[in-house]
């Protein structure tokens, strides 16, 4: 494919550039810094902390803090009210992305040029490997996440544009015109707010997409819930695929009325090596919980390579996936690093362990410096100068099954607007079910209180866990009422060996191991109690 070819022979530069800067981590650390720091000294934030782009490493640690999203947030709001950028950004801000605080709070992390320019550098590197491991492409179409916007952002508002178009707005230049020439599924989608009324449009231009060579997801878990959603419903997708178009809102969506013989192939199941016969390769997360739906994922695809993603935030791409290496290795060119152990002792990128676990923190190029992420990596030795470093967990009360990112302060205000009683005991539980979803259970003591649907009603208002629920990778929580709930608890931590002077006071329960434990005690323990009432 001749694309696939000039792709290759474009791209393979910055690849090679980042294999050599990855043998010296601290020179392309100290050029990335010195980078970040001379646009930030042009702004507002960067002059009150005296910044003026000549820092030496320990001249930046001494003049900047570091900080949580809360710190920054009366800056990137008064910068989205301005509608201007040099506040806290340097240059014009593009657009302000949404994602969830530690406090349950919605961040709004700003996107200026150079920003976008790190993750189109992260794409450019991942592409060309690809394109160096497994040879060119045939036909090079693939389908690249569009999932739709939850009922709770609106593309625009009085503070300015909110939100990417659609995930390959996270490319400029020539990667986002390819992206969008050989895209299976239109970004418009994107726009359809029914969960049900998505995935069926969204199946129907994956089933005419017989040429499909790539697909690119975060969770692994959307893409098993979409499976599913077609094995459930292949009949009606069949009959609406060949009809040509689907209506949804007053909108039609076309596409080519596939070929009799396609159809008659594709039968009265899905065979996932008929409806895509040409798929190489998975991209998507596979560490942490993400890891046992990823293991579906190559079960159900044997023939095809399921590739784990980067680390990937919202505020910053930090990790790219390089096969021959077999690791993720971080953009040392683009993003600077720090590190914290469990000691609040800071390290810089050469300086890591093997085997260690640190939580990182990044400066990057739209005005967020020594920002604390809240993700837990391991450093992993590699045949590069530059460690490799794989997803542990979120650091701090949250818990991730599928990218909700519930938290236990959020928790906290959702029950307290439900209208609990925080007096009384409440505990909320997480578990895989074994359709591969997730789904929380929670645990009081309080007879009287808000029922399920009310508590749901506030956790879906925040915004990762909205977006995994409209997805279906989360089930509907639920809630169990127990009187001796406080007893049961203590009990279970007793025969754990947990004293009572060393238990904490918590809502989350983040441990599967242990929410299972206790969901197994607390459920004998109502179904001891109706008996009892039968009695």
């Amino acid at each position: 494919m001749l694309i696939s070819r000039l792709l290759k022979f474009y791209l393979t530069p910055k690849r090679t550039a980042f294999l050599k800067a990855l043998d010296n981590p601290l020179g392309s650390q100290d050029d990335c810094l010195r980078s970040i720091l001379k646009k930030m000294a042009t702004t507002s934030y960067g002059k009150s902390l005296g910044v003026t782009g000549r820092e030496s490493y320990s001249d930046f640690c001494r003049k900047v803090p570091i900080v949580t999203y809360e710190d920054v947030m009366p800056l990137i709001e008064r910068q989205r009210a301005s509608g201007q950028g040099n506040l806290i950004s340097p240059g014009a801000v593009l657009y302000y992305e949404q994602t969830s605080g530690s406090s349950g709070t919605k961040k709004m992390i700003p996107y200026n040029r150079r920003m976008l320019g790190s993750f189109t550098a992260l794409v450019k590197i991942w592409a060309a490997d690809i394109l160096t491991e497994l040879g060119d492409l045939k036909t090079g179409k693939f389908y690249f996440s569009v999932t739709p916007i939850p009922e709770t952002i609106s593309p625009h508002d009085s503070q300015g544009p909110q939100g990417l178009a659609d995930d390959a707005s996270y490319v400029q230049g020539l990667m986002q015109r390819v992206f969008r020439t050989y895209a299976a599924v239109p970004s418009s989608i994107k726009s359809i707010q029914k969960s049900q009324d998505f995935f069926l449009a969204l199946s129907c231009y994956l089933v005419i997409a017989e040429d499909l060579e790539i697909i690119s997801i975060w969770n692994p878990s959307f893409l098993l819930e979409l499976l599913r959603f077609m094995d459930e419903n292949w009949a009606m997708i069949l009959a609406i695929v060949d009809r040509g178009s689907h209506t949804v809102d007053d909108q039609v969506y076309r596409w080519k009325k596939p070929h009799p013989a396609r159809m008659l192939l594709l039968g009265d199941k899905p065979e996932w090596s008929r409806v895509w016969p040409m798929l190489r390769l998975i991209s998507c997360w596979d560490a942490a919980h993400a890891g046992m739906s990823a293991a579906r994922l190559r079960n159900l695809f044997p023939h095809v390579l399921v590739q784990g993603k980067g680390l990937l935030a919202t505020e910053t791409p930090l990790t790219v996936p390089m096969m021959g290496l077999r690791g993720y290795f971080p953009l040392v060119s683009e993003v600077f690093f720090e590190f914290m152990d469990q000691e609040g002792k800071i390290y810089r990128l050469h300086e890591l362990e093997p085997d260690k676990t640190y939580e990182v923190l990044i400066t990057q190029h739209s005005g967020l410096l020594r920002y604390r992420l809240g993700d837990l990596v391991r450093a992993q030795k590699s045949p590069k100068k530059t460690v490799s470093l794989t997803f542990v967990e979120r650091s701090g009360q949250i818990c991730d099954l599928m990218g909700e990112k519930l938290n236990q302060t959020a928790l906290w205000k959702a029950l307290e607007k439900a209208g609990a009683d925080l007096n009384q005991f409440w505990l909320v539980l997480p578990e895989m079910t074994p359709e591969g979803r997730g789904r929380y259970t929670v645990v009081t003591d309080q007879q009287d209180g808000p029922d399920i649907d009310e508590i749901e009603s506030q956790v879906t208002g925040l915004h990762h866990y909205g977006l995994a629920r409209k997805l279906r990778q989360l089930e509907k929580m639920r809630i169990l009422r127990l009187h001796d709930a406080t007893d049961v608890y203590h009990r279970i931590l007793s025969q754990r060996g947990i004293k009572l002077g060393d238990r904490k006071s918590s809502l989350l329960v983040r441990d599967l191991a242990l929410a299972a434990c206790f969901l197994s005690a607390f459920f004998e323990a109502s179904r001891q109690h109706i008996k009892e009432i039968k009695i």
